[in-house]
């Protein structure tokens, strides 16, 4: 009997890059006419690529040496872009008691990159029929009973 054992490989290969970029700047004005302007602007920008590549490798039944050999290869590459843009700009008038004048700004830039791979092997095994398996207990339970037949014979049980 041999042994019928296929087998599939998958790589797997993903790149995520974001890079993302935020201004925002607040402004608070307040005079002793007892009004406050406050004005708030938020700029955002995100931009975001995914890549990932596939490859899957069908390999072939082992010869009688037990090598394999690939029957099919598919590759498949797939990219995925995101992109967001915040323009928002805010303004409210209060009448308060203060003099005061606020100007907070805010600046980031965030780049952030990731690359996963997977190696994964799926090995597919062929069972043997269970009437061979039968044919065998069969054959292995007929050898005992001559045995057994052929000690009584002779007298040694």
């Amino acid at each position: 009997m041999s042994c019928k054992t296929q087998k599939t490989t998958l790589k797997q290969t993903t790149q995520t890059q974001t890079n993302e970029q935020t201004q925002s700047r607040t402004e608070t004005d307040s005079t002793a006419a007892r009004t406050i302007d406050l004005r708030q602007d938020d700029h955002t920008a995100i931009a975001e690529t995914r890549t990932e590549e596939t490859e899957t490798t069908d390999w072939s039944a082992p010869d009688s040496l037990g090598r394999q050999y690939p029957v099919r290869t598919s590759r498949t590459t797939t990219t995925t872009r995101r992109g967001q843009q915040n323009d928002i700009q805010t303004t409210v008038t209060d009448n308060r008691t203060a003099a005061t004048h606020t100007v907070s700004e805010e600046q980031t830039d965030t780049h952030q990159q990731e690359q996963t791979k997977t190696d994964s092997k799926v090995k597919t095994k062929t069972t043997t029929p269970s009437w061979v398996i039968w044919l065998i207990l069969g054959i292995i339970a007929a050898a005992t009973i001559i045995v057994l037949i052929a000690l009584k014979h002779y007298h040694i049980i």
